[in-house]
């Protein structure tokens, strides 16, 4: 895959996740059905689930969280890319 296609990828999920999206539908036009979460958030299945579990619990967690990134790693050789993001928002729960 090149780094324009996982640029192009990435920037899809984040903007689902900073849309406070909960919409499956939505995530399944970013991530496959299949797909496995190398590292999955505490309490979280690490699947196409557990992605939207997080979704939900970050949502209830704060309400209003803004994500802005700061630095973008890619690298395509391992089909990987890396956000560096700071988060702001009100912290309601988890």
């Amino acid at each position: 895959m090149t780094r324009e296609q996982l640029l192009e990828i990435s920037e899809r999920f984040f903007n689902w996740v900073s849309s406070h999206s909960k919409d499956q539908s939505e995530l399944a036009e970013v991530v496959a059905k299949d797909v496995v979460v190398l590292t999955p958030f505490p309490g979280t299945t690490p699947d196409f689930a557990g992605l939207l579990q997080h979704q939900q619990k970050a949502n209830v967690g704060s309400s209003d969280f803004t994500l802005t990134i700061k630095t973008v790693v890619a690298y395509e050789v391992n089909s990987t890319v890396v956000h560096f993001i700071e988060v702001t928002g009100t912290h309601d729960g988890y």
